[in-house]
């Protein structure tokens, strides 16, 4: 949830100047300004789709489903990702209870830490018995964290980029950055799209790829792989059937005829049998 991820930034920049509840407030306020405006968006396309789910959009978890559900298949690497929405709705789950987890242990924890002068870290000191099972596995709570977080980013980046090539797909990996990377942007860019039309980015590819083979090689049924002479390859099958089928040119034509040259190599024989007539008897 992005509640979280305001918190833990804030908390990193500003922790060592700010008390818990100041923090809070900033966190709770930064995700209310992103998730009112996300929500008219979505409810606005999935009403302009007759979707009976676009009460989702105004609950919790339940805006992340129906963000995959309006974006459709996705594609993650090669694979084919179906019902993305559910699993990055899944995902978002598990953030947010072991994210609840780790900031109530925090909360239990907070009047017990004190900063360590040698080695400059805090540490929990004097826990009472009945928090130790909190300072042992505050640590491995935030690796979850992280851990589900990661994964939630994954199947959020691919609803996202989903959502975006079908209903602005000119701009649909910078706007997916921005609203991954910039959380409070994902909110005003979905509410921004929700009157385009959507599209079948797949098809639509497939058709300019299409269109650019055309243009460049011309018909490829026709006259495939551009073959300058414009046979196809019926054609080109016909033509050299008919071409197997006439005589071989004759290398000897300017000479005459065959018959020709074969009657006239005949009368001279019979006119002039003798090898030695131009010797005298």
């Amino acid at each position: 949830m992005d509640f979280f991820e305001y918190f833990n930034n804030i908390l990193l920049f500003f922790g060592d100047r700010l008390q818990l509840l100041p923090i809070l407030l900033i966190a709770g306020g930064l995700y209310l300004l992103t998730y009112i405006p996300e929500a008219i968006g979505l409810y606005a396309i999935a009403k302009a789709q007759k979707d009976k789910r676009r009460f989702l959009a105004f609950v919790p978890f339940g805006n992340t489903y129906l963000l995959g559900a309006l974006a459709g298949q996705g594609n993650f690497l090669s694979a084919k990702v179906k019902r993305v929405g559910l699993w990055a709705m899944l995902s978002e789950l598990f953030s947010f209870a072991a994210g609840a987890l780790w900031f109530t242990q925090l909360m239990l924890l907070t009047p017990y830490v004190e900063l360590n002068n040698i080695t400059e870290a805090y540490e929990y000191v004097n826990v009472p018995a009945n928090l130790a099972w909190c300072a042992k596995s505050v640590d491995y709570v935030a690796y979850a964290v992280q851990l589900f977080n990661l994964i939630y980013i994954v199947f959020l980046a691919v609803a996202l980029i989903a959502f975006f090539r079908k209903y602005y797909y000119r701009s649909a990996i910078p706007m997916s950055i921005f609203a991954l990377f910039i959380p409070i942007s994902k909110g005003f860019l979905i509410f921004a799209v929700r009157k385009n039309k959507p599209v079948d980015y797949e098809a639509m590819m497939r058709a300019q790829q299409e269109a650019y083979r055309r243009q460049s090689y011309g018909n490829p049924y026709g006259n495939p792989y551009g073959n300058p002479y414009q046979n196809s390859y019926g054609d080109a099958n016909r033509n050299a059937g008919q071409s197997a089928n006439q005589a071989p040119p004759d290398p000897f034509e300017e000479f005459g005829k065959p018959s020709e040259r074969s009657s006239d190599q005949g009368e001279a024989k019979k006119g002039n049998d003798n090898p030695f007539d131009d010797f005298p008897d």
